[in-house]
């Protein structure tokens, strides 16, 4: 009997066989999680781990500059700027970064994860729940690890942000699914953070992993992203990252974490994709508080206002009347009109519809339906 396999362009699912078109193909996932689509390109030719994106690291990586949060968040952009996890391990980290993120700083990060404390815990559960809920909204997940919840029924006030994390082989619970199980149903908003490192560690196999991703995959928020060895987070190892290569392929739509430093060879790829939103942050002034918007903000040459001169020198009016002459020619053509412009006639008419001077060209094409 022939395979035949399925891909997901945009909305479409797409019939794929043979394994030329399995090399061409490009899957692209859209999620609301990051705050924009997040596209999950997968050549088989390379076929790496490196190549998924978005990818970024945990704070906690970086050691040396535990407890000094500006430090860490500069050494965790120099890895990725799109993602990353302030793991605040200790109890007494947690007011540093609760201070930190209300100093309002500028970070660049699509998606911005807290780990919860796991160890020197001074502050009752209720009370850390508290602290943890007043965290800054942009903040997308709160990791905890199950077997420090000794009150789950406490961390509902977190409601969808809370994300549980499956544990490994020196843990007592929360190391397969129906440990986790029983976590979940106290905790029935709470997420799933998948941690191959640890599955790992259970079941060499990854039966236990792929058990992990068949009852939880569809409260998957993120993934860890690691290799362990003597209990301790290394990078991913060459051998691992095959045997990964199969589980992870399911989890292509959501952000990938480092806890560990990234393997040497794939400094070039992350390098490659990282420079321009580095360069950017070097650029922008310091004390804004919230991850950049997509809109640019001044000094990028003359803006578009309604009254004023566009970017490439001519009148709004002018830009918007060739616009929709473009429209209007393509319709008359006979052509599909491609997604593009059908979406900028839309909003040429819903944004500029009471605007004076410009009703006039967009009434000439009101009846050329877009």
């Amino acid at each position: 009997m022939r395979e035949v396999r399925f891909a997901c362009f945009g909305t479409r699912l797409v019939p794929v066989s043979g394994a030329g078109a399995v090399a061409a193909l490009a899957l692209v996932v859209g999620i609301a999680r990051c705050g924009r689509r997040v596209s999950a390109t997968v050549d088989a030719a390379t076929h790496s781990l490196a190549d998924h994106h978005p990818i970024g690291i945990s704070a906690g990586v970086f050691a040396d500059s535990r407890g000094n949060w500006p430090a860490l968040v500069d050494q965790a952009c120099k890895v990725s700027a799109f993602v990353v996890e302030l793991s605040a391990l200790s109890g007494n980290e947690l007011p540093g970064l609760l201070s930190y993120l209300r100093a309002k700083p500028r970070l660049p990060f699509r998606y911005v994860s807290v780990h919860t404390p796991v160890k020197q815990l001074d502050l009752d559960e209720s009370a850390c729940v508290r602290q943890l809920d007043g965290l800054p909204l942009w903040v997308r997940s709160i990791v905890a690890h199950p077997d420090a919840l000794s009150e789950p029924e406490a961390y509902r006030a977190l409601g969808t942000r809370l994300v549980l994390e499956n544990m490994d082989d020196r843990k007592a619970t929360g190391r397969v699914a129906d440990e986790m199980e029983t976590f979940f149903e106290a905790l029935p908003d709470a997420g799933f953070c998948f941690d191959i490192a640890h599955a790992h560690s259970i079941d060499p196999s990854m039966d236990v992993a792929k058990e992990l991703l068949d009852r939880f995959r569809s409260r998957l928020r993120h993934v860890h992203l690691s290799s362990l060895s003597g209990g301790h987070r290394v990078p991913v190892a060459a051998d691992h990252e095959s045997l990964f290569m199969e589980v992870l392929d399911r989890c292509r739509d959501v952000p990938w974490i480092l806890e560990a430093p990234p393997p040497e060879s794939w400094t070039e790829r992350l390098a490659r994709r990282n420079w321009w939103r580095q360069a950017r942050r070097r650029s922008a002034t310091a004390g804004d508080l919230r991850p950049r918007s997509r809109r640019p903000r001044g000094g990028g040459g003359p803006r578009r206002t309604r009254s004023g001169p566009c970017a490439h020198g001519e009148g709004a009016p002018t830009m918007m009347r060739r616009m929709l002459a473009e429209v209007q020619d393509h319709n008359t053509s006979g052509c599909d009109l491609p997604l593009s412009m059908r979406r900028s006639g839309r909003l040429m008419r819903q944004t500029w519809r009471t605007s004076g001077e410009w009703c006039d060209c967009l009434d000439e094409s009101a009846e050329q339906r877009v």
